[in-house]
Parts: C-alpha cells; sequence; structure tokens
C-alpha cells in the first residue's frame, strides 16, 4: 500500500511538471528538447530505482533447517534497488532475548542468475560487547559468504549455492571450514498461492553437519492472509525437517509491507 501510493504521488508529480514546462513553452511557441529528454530520464530512474520496506513476524527464526532463539521473533527489512543491482540489510531478534542478528547483502541479478555476498552477524544473546567492527578471522562474529542463485522461468525450479569464505565457520585446527551449502527447489502456482517444495544439502563434512548429508526438507505455502474485506498481508507456513537434528518445526510468518 505504501510503495503503491508513492508510485502514484511521483507519477502525478512528474505529470504537472511535464504539464507546467510543455505550457510555458507553448506560450513561447518553442518545445525544448532537451528538457522532454531530461524528464524522460527521470521518469526511467524512478521506475529501475527503489526503497523497499518490510517486517516479518515468525513464531521462531529458521535458518536452513536450524532453529535459532526459542520465542517468536520479528524481522525488520530494508533494501535499495537500482536496475539489477541492490543492497539490502535485515536483522531478527527474539521477544525474550534469546537470539539476535544483523544481516547485509548486496546482489546483482543477469538472466536467470543472481550473485550476491552476505555479511551475517549473530553474536551470543547475552554477550556485553559483540564488536560489530571487528572482522578478525580469529574471533569474529560474523561470516562472509558468497551466494549464486538460478531461478528457472519456464520451469519453476531454483537452484542455490553457498559458501562460507571467512568468520567463525572453523574446524577443529582453527582452520576455515569452507562450508558448503546447496538447496534445490521447485515451485507450485496455485489459485491462491505458491507451494513450495525443497531440498538442502552440503557436500561435505562443515557447520552443517560432520559428513556430506542430505539433511534439510522443507515445504512452504505462501498466501495472502485476509482479515478483512480492506486487510490482508501476505502469510507463510512452513514445514521443515531437519535430519542432522532429528527435528521438526512448522513456522507461520506474517508479512507487513
Amino acid at each position: 500500500m505504501g510503495e503503491m501510493t508513492l508510485r502514484v504521488v511521483g507519477l502525478v508529480v512528474f505529470m504537472s511538471c511535464t504539464a507546467y514546462l510543455r505550457g510555458e513553452n507553448t506560450e513561447n511557441n518553442k518545445v525544448d528538447p532537451k528538457q522532454d529528454q531530461k524528464m524522460i530520464a527521470l521518469e526511467k530512474v524512478e521506475r529501475t530505482s527503489n526503497f523497499v520496506m518490510s517486517t516479518t513476524l515468525i513464531n521462531q527464526h529458521m535458518w536452513r533447517g536450524f532453529a535459532s532463539g526459542n520465542a517468536p521473533a520479528m524481522e525488520p527489512y530494508i533494501a535499495w534497488r537500482y536496475k539489477n543491482f541492490s543492497i539490502n540489510a535485515w536483522a531478527a531478534y527474539a521477544i525474550n532475548g534469546s537470539y539476535r542478528e544483523f544481516d547485509m547483502w548486496a546482489t546483482y541479478t543477469w538472466k536467470n542468475f543472481t550473485f550476491g555476498v552476505f555479511d551475517y552477524f549473530s553474536p551470543e544473546p547475552d554477550q556485553p560487547n559483540p564488536r560489530f567492527f571487528n572482522y578478525s578471522n580469529d574471533d569474529t562474529k560474523h561470516l562472509i559468504e558468497y551466494q549464486i542463485q538460478y531461478d528457472g522461468k519456464a520451469i519453476p525450479i531454483s537452484i542455490m549455492y553457498a559458501q562460507f569464505i571467512h568468520g567463525f565457520d572453523k574446524n577443529e585446527d582453527g582452520g576455515q571450514n569452507l562450508s558448503r551449502y546447496i538447496e534445490l527447489g521447485y515451485t507450485f502456482v496455485l489459485p491462491n498461492g505458491k507451494l513450495k517444495l525443497e531440498v538442502g544439502f552440503t557436500p561435505a563434512k562443515g557447520m552443517y553437519a560432520p559428513q556430506a548429508s542430505i539433511f534439510n526438507y522443507g515445504i512452504t505455502l505462501e498466501k495472502q492472509m485476509r482479515f478483512s474485506s480492506e486487510l490482508s498481508v501476505p502469510a507463510k507456513y512452513k514445514l521443515i525437517y531437519n535430519k542432522e537434528t532429528n527435528d521438526v518445526h512448522f513456522t507461520v510468518a506474517f508479512v507487513i509491507e
């Protein structure tokens, strides 16, 4: 609703400015092509660059099959997008203080592929001085990861490859695990939403498992949850099974945009 309102207001302002400029030129029986080109350029920028904001309310935060915290969480998100490029910031806070996280990442999309670099920051909940700007590989609370994702158009499959390259993903000798995660997904379009099946695995020993393992299984249903004739919000219901922890989770998330 907020984004649509901003776009309508922007369009009205653009049309008003265009009409005003053309009105001045009409009085002088002249048309300034440079001015028209400037207005067209401004319109193109408005179409291709924008801010996106949302807040997700979820009964428990899950990440690649693993639970974070033991209470509902609030997850604010903001992004700036320009054409195929985006800069993003996201955070999560469990209401009982059992979990907190702040992440930043940048992505670039080319055709069906998205390339991203992620910075995850998740200190211990009771750590008094987490030192956000400490990126020393010896004791940092950051994890740096690169991702490559493919999203099919004709066939709605997704393939995501992610690998840690810096941070507290360490092996027994103190070196980097370079833990890798691969996730496959298939999306079914329903009359009133989407249903996504996904499976995640790691090809070697690392942070996710003590050996190569297919461990993360998920089913996600996305639909609009209608509270009244004028109020509805996107909702996500997800059933998750983690083979490594031998545990099942069911989450419900509401997204306020």
